[in-house]
């Protein structure tokens, strides 16, 4: 590893970097893409995309990209999307399952499935409650869990102009931070 990046790595303020990491990593767990087997858990994927830098299995080149918060989370998002238990389409397939073979067979793929299932769903009701009586943003939220991202689709799915998605998605990532750190001081919303 070059020297240059080593001492960058060595002079790196991660008392403050690795709390943004773990924020990050918390906060990008709960899509259901990308929720982790059991026994994981979010300070783990940080722990490793951090060693992966530091022993150079993952370069960082500080020429190219400064920002090293910006480079770790991108490693994050690889690790979680990797690491989840299901793809986007696996996991979209898997929201429509109604024979109980089926999902014994699914289940079987994971030991914590019923935990992590009752996680997502203190999490939506959570969600839920943070949202009472904003029909727009519910609206936003029940396409997002449909699986559907592009401001377009959403659009088209729920009637709300494309610029006024935009605004409803900034509006929701707020209240799904403000959800997750209630989440992170309690068991229940």
């Amino acid at each position: 590893m070059d020297s240059d990046v080593v001492k960058r790595l060595y002079e790196a303020d991660w008392d403050m970097l690795v709390p943004k990491l773990l924020r990050h990593a918390k906060f990008n767990i709960y899509d259901p893409s990308r929720l982790l087997p059991g026994g994981q858990s979010a300070e783990d994927i940080v722990q490793e995309a951090v060693a992966k830098v530091i022993s150079g299995e993952r370069k960082w080149d500080p020429v190219k990209h400064p920002d090293l918060e910006a480079h770790l989370k991108s490693i994050i998002d690889s690790m979680l999307s990797r690491k989840g238990l299901f793809g986007l389409k696996e996991w979209e397939a898997m929201a429509n399952v109604d024979d109980p073979e089926e999902w014994e067979r699914i289940a079987a793929r994971c030991q914590n499935i019923d935990g992590l299932a009752h996680d997502a769903e203190v999490f939506i009701a959570a969600m839920r409650d943070n949202m009472q009586g904003d029909a727009e943003l519910n609206d936003l939220f029940d396409a997002v869990i449909e699986g559907f991202d592009k401001p377009g689709d959403i659009s088209e799915l729920t009637g709300i102009p494309v610029e006024r998605v935009y605004e409803l998605r900034r509006k929701l990532e707020r209240r799904r931070s403000d959800v997750l750190k209630k989440l992170e001081t309690t068991d229940e919303p």
